[in-house]
């Protein structure tokens, strides 16, 4: 809804921005800096939200960028719980509801975000060929499991 009210030319620098940073950080605030992508400040914790961003980051780096949202961030802290045990991790994660999932990882910071995408790094070069994406895409896919999508 808000990322049709950016100039194009801000998209552009934007995406610019993102190509030219030196660091993950300032390749995400890049991309943060547009409306519907981070710009907006909550306003109870001063924090922006970098989730969206990371999206962005992901279709321009596959390899190096997945998506953070609150699905991945669930599935990843029950493993870290479970001590990467896969069926352990999604009847663990399957304590909590949807909910309180999303409003618990609801303000994810542009440092929280790259802090998850070097986790990501990491579980790549754990499984040959995978990129930061596969990563993400595996940690939603068994998001599903825990947390269907509601019937549309």
């Amino acid at each position: 809804v808000n990322a049709i009210q950016n100039p194009p030319a801000f998209v552009w620098a934007a995406f610019y921005g993102a190509v030219i940073a030196n660091t993950d950080v300032a390749k995400i605030r890049a991309i943060m800096g547009l409306k519907g992508f981070g710009a907006s400040v909550d306003e109870e914790t001063g924090m922006r939200r970098a989730k969206v961003a990371s999206s962005v980051l992901r279709f321009l780096y596959p390899d190096e960028w997945g998506v953070v949202d609150w699905r991945t961030l669930g599935i990843r802290s029950a493993l870290r719980r479970c001590g990467g045990d896969i069926d352990r991790a999604i009847k663990t994660a399957g304590n909590e509801n949807a909910p309180t999932m999303r409003k618990h990882f609801d303000l994810i910071d542009e440092h929280a975000v790259c802090d998850e995408v070097r986790a990501y790094r990491q579980m790549r070069r754990e499984v040959p060929l995978s990129r930061a994406a596969d990563i993400d895409m595996a940690l939603f896919g068994l998001s599903l499991k825990v947390w269907p999508l509601p019937n549309v």
